[in-house]
């Protein structure tokens, strides 16, 4: 029951300066970077567990999030299946999260997730971004 998330992905840069030069010549970006995905959730299926064994696990996940068209239809039935974008962080870690529960209100979840990767030839770590138009309203 997502109800909101959110990517950070900041590129740091370094500025490299010469002897006698006021301005930096380059900005190459700083390796490894990290991303933070943030996600709402109210709480429905909750399962029993040991949080510390949660958060101190050094398991990583695959964390997808698709990005349907609206009202899609096939044959007059609704159709879940056409995917528009798709953000998929790589190798993210739970890094906190916090929940609120109290009496008569909705009981909801917020969760961080962390992802580092190497560069731009590290397909295995970090964040993704795929998509099509082809159903682009124009």
């Amino acid at each position: 029951h997502i109800q909101s998330f959110s990517i950070d992905a900041p590129l740091g840069r370094t500025p490299l300066t010469r002897l006698g030069s006021t301005f930096p010549y380059a900005r190459p970006i700083d390796f490894p970077q990290s991303c933070t995905m943030n996600v709402s959730a109210y709480l429905a299926d909750v399962t029993t567990g040991s949080l510390v064994d949660l958060l101190c696990s050094d398991n990583s996940r695959n964390i997808a999030v698709n990005l349907k068209v609206p009202c899609s239809q096939t044959d007059g039935v609704p159709d879940g299946s056409n995917t528009e974008l798709t953000y998929l962080v790589k190798n993210a870690k739970l890094t906190s999260q916090n929940f609120a529960a109290t009496i008569g209100d909705t009981k909801t979840v917020d969760l961080v997730f962390e992802a580092q990767w190497g560069g731009s030839n590290d397909s295995t770590n970090g964040i993704f971004i795929s998509g099509t138009a082809a159903n682009a309203v124009k």
